[in-house]
């Protein structure tokens, strides 16, 4: 929430030589005096234009502006601006301005962020990035951020080509009747063939116009037919639109963190028919030597699956003093203590079979970790080696 002890920044003043400017938002006011929003950068730019035509938001502003500097450009301003988030960097209490505030459809809050995403990627902007975080989960709304790689420039040029033809103009409502009667909802069709229907009726400059606001005003409801960041708009672009009532097409989410996911290490699965058997490791080192003379009788040895490793798909291996068979492939391959990371001897199997041949133990492979006994995983193995 907002601090009262917190002023506003004066975003001009702080943009010193970096690119900085305005931009006209419908969803505040009515296309004919659209009210102008500032940025400072021009990821700033790309990130009001990306929620200007995000059909879920309802409206948005800067959250780091005060009274003085909304009252001296004729702003609209947060309940609670300058919007202050509270966090703690090495130790010491700070507060920071988000870059955008809002609101959604369905009643919830946002706060949106926009930098290069090395800078969001150092310390204390992680910092301010999860306590924005935070404050989003605790009152139930959502936290994004927007980097040069999550708002793409192709994304972004389309949308200053539709927002520069949105704004209204005396004409648009005697042409936009009959525009909607030969273009239906639905049809697919350019704005040069669009054009071409009311050829004579209206000047072609006004008929293009009026085309564009259409697509525009419909792309801002999520109801353009067209993918923008794979195709670039101009007048022999198919394009479609989609009724009012259908629900809007959203654009792909913005992050709202951007530490690295935990890696996940895949698990080993079991077949259905295996049973673990409980009990503690099993260590062949421990056997006398007579005992690991008995690589025939393959009926008395235990069987072993090996732990979780980073290979897909883990290896189930059978254990024997300095043999090990791997079910997956169904080959008893030779181990090797001091070698650490897990091959399958079926991966080999090409430049190796030769090899497989003229031995009773195929390819080396290497292995290691914890071995969990599993006698039906043995049988298994034990038929299918034959």
């Amino acid at each position: 929430m907002g601090s009262p002890a917190t002023e506003g920044i004066d975003l001009f003043k702080i943009a010193n030589r970096s690119i900085s400017g305005w931009v006209p938002s419908f969803k505040l006011s009515s296309a004919v005096a659209p009210v102008k929003l500032p940025f400072c950068s021009q990821l700033e730019e790309r990130l009001l234009l990306w929620l200007e035509y995000h059909p879920l938001v309802v409206s948005y502003a800067r959250g780091d502006i005060g009274p003085q500097f909304a009252t001296a450009y004729r702003l609209p301003i947060p309940k609670h601006a300058p919007f202050a988030i509270g966090y703690a960097f090495e130790g010491k209490p700070h507060e920071y301005l988000p870059d955008v505030v809002g609101r959604l459809s369905d009643g919830t809050p946002f706060i949106a962020e926009a930098g290069m995403e090395d800078d969001k990627r150092s310390d204390r902007n992680l910092a301010k990035a999860e306590a924005a975080r935070r404050l989003s989960r605790i009152q139930r709304g959502t936290f994004w951020i927007g980097t040069e790689r999550r708002l793409s420039k192709h994304r972004h040029y389309n949308l200053v080509y539709l927002h520069a033809r949105r704004k209204h103009f005396p004409a648009f409502d005697d042409i936009a009747i009959p525009l909607q009667e030969i273009w239906p909802i639905g049809d697919v069709a350019s704005v040069e063939e669009i054009e071409s229907r009311l050829a004579g009726k209206w000047p072609s400059n006004l008929v293009e116009a009026a085309i564009w606001k259409m697509v525009g005003d419909s792309a801002a409801a999520g109801h353009l037919l067209v993918d923008l960041e794979q195709h670039t708009l101009d007048r022999k672009l198919p394009l479609a639109l989609l009724p009012p009532e259908a629900p809007p097409l959203v654009p792909h989410p913005l992050p709202d963190t951007l530490l690295p996911e935990p890696e996940v290490i895949p698990t080993a699965t079991h077949s259905s028919a295996s049973i673990s058997l409980p009990g503690p490791t099993f260590d062949a080192s421990t056997l006398d030597e007579k005992r690991r003379g008995e690589q025939s009788n393959w009926g008395r040895l235990p069987v072993f699956h090996l732990a979780p490793t980073r290979e897909k798909p883990p290896c189930i291996l059978l254990f024997w003093n300095a043999f090990v068979g791997c079910i997956s492939c169904q080959h008893a391959c030779q181990w090797r203590p001091f070698m650490s990371i897990l091959r399958c001897a079926n991966s080999l199997r090409a430049s190796r079979r030769r090899r497989a041949r003229r031995s009773s133990f195929p390819p080396t492979i290497k292995c290691a970790g914890r071995f969990i006994a599993s006698k039906t995983m043995m049988r298994s193995w034990q038929c299918a080696k034959g």
